[in-house]
């Protein structure tokens, strides 16, 4: 069965932190074998234009530059809401996040 997750980064004016991040990130993947990944970095208009030099050093990853505040609240949020059971305690089974 072949898996396909996405990842998204959030990031303002933090380049070093960033490049650091996605080491991570490609580190981790590299040991899983038959999954999809998809990479999303969210830039919110970085002084020092992380999602220029992150575009640049990893073509493939998805950058989105100048978003609003807004879109990162309504993400966390969305987000939240699966992390949520019944009694407000997150469990293994019930995180899924691919619906947003």
């Amino acid at each position: 069965m072949n898996l396909k997750i996405a990842i998204l980064i959030t990031c303002y004016n933090r380049l070093e932190t960033t490049k650091e991040c996605l080491k991570h990130c490609f580190s981790s993947l590299s040991f899983i074998e038959s999954i999809d990944h998809d990479i999303f970095l969210l830039d919110d208009n970085s002084p020092d234009k992380t999602g220029e030099v992150i575009k640049k050093m990893y073509p493939k990853i998805n950058v989105r530059r100048d978003i609003k505040k807004t879109i990162f609240e309504k993400l966390a949020n969305k987000i939240e809401l699966h992390f949520l059971t019944k009694n407000g305690k997150a469990t293994k089974d019930n995180i899924n996040i691919t619906s947003l």
